[in-house]
């Protein structure tokens, strides 16, 4: 169970301590202190960035205030919300932080599948249908990369952390030669897309600040 805990000190409040909190109303243990901690109800949450995005928008920020406020760019909020990035325990402690609120996280037994046995850990990288494919054409993958002046590509997003499905679009990130546009990107992923049989979406690594880049490459498969 996961609970979105907001901190506050402007208002003092006596708790009765008779039965379990309300979610929505103020809490304080006697004796009182002088934080506040508003329990408020979170609908089902896949990702840590669908988390990370309540406690935002529940502060009523924007990516780049909660980013100024956790000592990040705007850019690596935006990745680890969209979900191209899983943020670690300690950074997610501290973006929710930021927010103005407190992650509250219960531990229980994982529950076991019809034959009894408990589910996997986490999948391998490029163990998901895509990523399946994207091995058995890698080198074609790597060739025609080169042939775009491509020297290197690293795999982004589902695919790189095994979790992808059928229709899901390939995220690759490329590093494109100098004085290559649009038209030169536009090319390259016309003919991944041929290549893969589906989907692809190309990150560029140009010109990326450092910090946007080391977060999109934290769990990056290269290729």
């Amino acid at each position: 169970m996961t609970q979105l805990q907001r901190s506050s000190s402007s208002r003092p409040c006596v708790s009765s301590g008779r039965g379990a909190p309300r979610p929505g109303l103020p809490v304080v243990n006697e004796p009182a202190t002088s934080t506040i901690r508003y329990v408020l109800p979170v609908p089902p949450l896949t990702s840590a960035g669908e988390l990370l995005r309540q406690a935002r928008r529940r502060s009523g920020l924007t990516q780049a205030q909660l980013g100024q406020r956790a000592g990040v760019g705007q850019g690596v909020v935006s990745v680890y919300e969209a979900g191209h990035r899983q943020p670690s325990v300690p950074v997610l402690l501290e973006l929710v932080a930021a927010s103005g609120h407190v992650l509250d996280v219960a531990l229980v037994p994982a529950p076991a599948d019809p034959a009894g046995v408990p589910p996997a850990g986490r999948p391998r990288p490029l163990s998901g249908p895509l990523g399946r494919r994207l091995r058995r054409r890698r080198q074609e993958l790597v060739t025609t990369a080169a042939a775009h002046g491509v020297p290197a590509v690293e795999v982004l997003g589902s695919v790189a952390r095994g979790t992808d499905r059928p229709g899901d679009p390939t995220e690759l990130l490329v590093q494109l030669p100098p004085g290559a546009g649009l038209l030169a990107l536009g090319r390259l992923q016309l003919d991944l897309e041929e290549l893969l049989g589906g989907p692809v979406e190309l990150q560029v690594a140009n010109g990326l600040p450092a910090d946007v880049r080391a977060a999109l490459t934290a769990g990056a498969f290269g290729l």
